[in-house]
């Protein structure tokens, strides 16, 4: 991975911003990619701490469908 390539996926997702899912994909690709580039760079921990970051994805999914599931529920609340 080069700085020219972080570049050129920079604009793709500046381009990207009046589709905000694809910009966030272009995004979560941009940031996976970068972290695999990091492991295969073999500095002590580094894989173990970039393993750890991944995390937060599934983290954030989780989170997000939590308060779908309690804003839909206060709705359903106040429906009745």
């Amino acid at each position: 991975m080069y700085i020219k390539e972080i570049k050129e996926r920079l604009q793709e997702i500046r381009n990207s911003v009046g589709d905000n899912e694809k910009a966030h994909m272009l995004e979560d690709d941009l940031m996976k990619d970068f972290i695999e580039y990091i492991c295969e760079l073999d500095i002590e921990h580094i894989s173990e701490m970039a393993e750890e970051i991944m995390k937060s994805d599934e983290l954030l999914s989780k989170i997000n469908k939590d308060k779908a599931k309690q804003i839909l529920h206060k709705e359903k609340k106040n429906e009745y």
